[in-house]
């Protein structure tokens, strides 16, 4: 990886019948704060660390 990699993850869960699936997200787990060239705006942290947890399913 470069030392301008921004990482996501995702692992879940579900039935085989895929009624339902679980799935724990994180965008940029590593927290990178570099900024990319050629942006005309400048924001202190352009892209935030964050988790989440998906649920779907089928009705």
């Amino acid at each position: 990886m470069g030392d301008r990699a921004r990482t996501d993850a995702a692992i879940g869960i579900g039935t085989r019948d895929k009624h339902w699936d679980l799935s724990l997200i994180g965008k940029n787990i590593f927290n990178d704060r570099n900024h990319e060239t050629g942006w005309n705006s400048y924001a202190p942290d352009p892209y935030p660390r964050w988790f989440g947890i998906q649920l779907s399913g089928k009705i």
